[in-house]
């Protein structure tokens, strides 16, 4: 596998946007006593979108990550021998022991925003409402954010796994679907162990 390949790879995961933290409605002190969230409200939107765009873009970047991925291996593997293809297997396993780990990490902030959601955040009784609802929404933004790029991410883990099944003879066999619905609930089973 061409070092290109491998180096834009591992530049995409460290790559992965990390989601922005911005308080609580007592964070904006300066803005009490007014529906207006000021400067300090404004930052954090921007923020918030930033990370949205960021996001985004990472996104976009795995999808050519894979491809990059796809076509060197297509390339290469006709004028492999053993010893190359057990070099190229064994980095697409670090490589998705990476993802995983970074799966791992996401979950722990998706769930850690889902509780700030359900209680930090809201009922700030010394903040203006106008403020907490502001507040709340930057959160859901970044939080709907952080969802799809975990979706994306897990896609990836699997797009790894089936590109090393497929260049690995011993990765024959196994169990099949016929049914795609059972497919679906075993793929569900395996992103909740």
């Amino acid at each position: 596998m061409s070092l290109s390949a491998l180096k834009f790879a591992e530049d995409a995961l460290s790559a992965a946007p990390v989601p922005p933290m911005f308080g609580t409605p007592a964070d904006l002190r300066g803005e009490r006593g007014s529906g207006d969230v000021g400067e300090r409200g404004r930052a954090v939107a921007e923020r918030a979108h930033g990370y949205a765009r960021r996001a985004e873009a990472w996104q976009r970047q795995l999808a050519q990550v894979e491809q990059q991925l796809q076509t060197s291996l297509a390339e290469e593997t006709r004028e492999w021998s053993d010893k190359d293809r057990d070099a190229a297997l064994a980095f697409l396993e670090r490589l998705a022991s990476a993802v995983d780990g970074h799966l791992s990490l996401q979950k722990t902030r998706i769930a850690d925003m889902e509780r700030a959601l359900a209680g930090r955040l809201g009922g700030d009784r010394e903040a203006p409402a106008e403020v907490d609802r502001f507040l709340q929404e930057q959160a859901e933004r970044v939080l709907q954010s952080l969802r799809r790029q975990h979706d994306r991410a897990v896609e990836f883990y699997y797009f790894l796994l089936a590109l090393h099944a497929e260049y690995d003879p011993d990765a024959r066999g196994g169990r099949t679907f016929s049914d795609p619905a059972e497919f679906a609930s075993y793929m569900r089973q395996q992103l909740k162990a």
